[in-house]
């Protein structure tokens, strides 16, 4: 029979063929427990799940699919399954309880979509469950769906754990920034950096963001005075280089070559290994030149054409 043929194949993608055309035959032979066991052990866990629940009326039996399928979504193995797995426990086990809404809540923040995490956490908060990195998934659904209004809004009420708290305010200034309320963000942005001074990833992403808002406005010193600050007293932010190449490269359009060059010398220097060191490299040695030490300025560019052939910043150097 069918068993016994694929029980023979050794190659396993045949066999996972073959797997599969067995499971759809019981199917369609009625035996959908049969089928249920056959796609458990092909890993389609909802789909057994599916057939499972369609194989019995009982209650017991379809409450036990229930729970399976919750630890399924909680378990998030992958972002297919639970997706099919919150489809069906919504299409047929409706109205969840709060707790299974939780469940699903933070699966679909993580997974998507953003509208059903949204729903499942206005129904488990109404019942008072939560906790506050479920306030968090919660803002950040809100954003994703472009209500950033209501965002700012969640994310204003975390204030513990300390961590959380500084990431929730810097979020809260950015979703301010995305709603239009651009003076208001700003005045966020800043109390990110009041508050959470010791929180390198929360200033200092607060910092680089007022830097963006500066130069957007054509602020040049006010954009370059973020940029340096974030250079020098976040000199660990992964923004550290951005920051520092952002702040030479305003001085140097700013007619300060001089300065310029110093500045981009002590970025490759301090940052060597940074995606910004060839770049800083090569215009310290424009700065160079425009500060009249073309000297300075071809070894500079020495430097950058034994660097990596690849490079775009080679081939300039070169020129």
């Amino acid at each position: 029979g069918r068993g016994r043929i694929s029980g023979r194949l050794r190659d396993p993608l045949p066999r996972s063929r073959a797997s599969w055309s067995e499971a759809a035959a019981l199917q369609r032979t009625g035996d959908l427990e049969g089928a249920s066991r056959r796609l458990t052990a092909l890993g389609a866990r909802v789909g057994a799940l599916r057939l499972r629940f369609e194989a019995s009326p009982d209650s017991e039996i379809r409450a036990g699919v229930r729970r399976d399928l919750t630890a399924l979504i909680a378990a998030r193995r992958s972002v297919g399954e639970v997706r099919e797995a919150i489809a069906f426990l919504d299409s047929t086990f409706a109205p969840l309880t709060p707790e299974e809404e939780l469940t699903v809540a933070r699966a679909a923040g993580s997974v998507g979509p953003p509208e059903r995490a949204v729903t499942g956490y206005d129904r488990a908060f109404g019942a008072r469950l939560g906790a506050a990195e479920d306030r968090f998934s919660y803002a950040t659904a809100l954003g994703k769906m472009g209500r950033y209004r209501d965002a700012a809004v969640q994310f204003h009420q975390i204030r513990a754990p300390h961590k959380l708290a500084s990431s929730a305010a810097y979020q809260r200034a950015r979703a301010l920034v995305r709603d239009g309320q651009a003076g208001e963000g700003r005045a966020a942005l800043l109390d990110v950096g009041r508050r959470y001074p010791s929180d390198t990833v929360a200033a200092s992403s607060a910092l680089l963001l007022l830097g963006d808002l500066a130069a957007d406005d054509r602020a040049d010193d006010q954009a370059r005075l973020y940029s340096r600050r974030l250079a020098l007293e976040y000199p660990t932010s992964t923004f550290a280089p951005t920051a520092r190449f952002r702040a030479a490269m305003l001085a140097l359009l700013s007619g300060e070559a001089a300065l310029a060059a110093r500045e981009f010398d002590e970025l490759w220097q301090k940052y060597p290994r940074s995606d910004e060191a060839a770049a800083a490299t090569y215009w310290a040695g424009r700065a160079c030149a425009a500060a009249g030490d073309t000297l300075a300025a071809r070894s500079r560019w020495a430097l950058v054409a034994g660097g990596d052939p690849g490079s775009y910043y080679v081939g300039l150097a070169l020129e």
